[in-house]
């Protein structure tokens, strides 16, 4: 729905060493491309033992499992991967036509 929107630039996060911010610049990112969706949380893939698959616990707009303690990995450098959950709107069903 926003072929050819350009959305306006916001200031992104860069961790130290010149690496982008993934878990703060993204859902900025998102909500700035597709304004009528909302993130819910957002996770990162953080590196144990060489496996990127394993992903951050849940970070919640509420705030719920942000913090360094809850969450140390989520600003990882390391983060290859990103997870979102968004509230958006959806399509309205047509339903079954006589």
């Amino acid at each position: 729905p926003n072929v050819g929107y350009n959305p306006s630039p916001f200031l992104q996060k860069i961790l130290p060493g010149g690496v982008e911010d993934v878990a703060y610049n993204l859902p900025r990112r998102f909500e700035a491309f597709w304004q009528q969706a909302k993130v819910t949380s957002v996770q990162t893939s953080i590196d144990e033992g060489g496996d990127t698959r394993i992903m951050s616990p849940l970070c919640r707009v509420t705030g719920d499992g942000c913090t360094d303690v809850e969450n140390p990995k989520l600003h990882s450098s390391a983060a290859t991967r990103v997870s979102l959950q968004f509230e958006g709107p959806t399509r309205k069903s047509r339903g079954v036509q006589p």
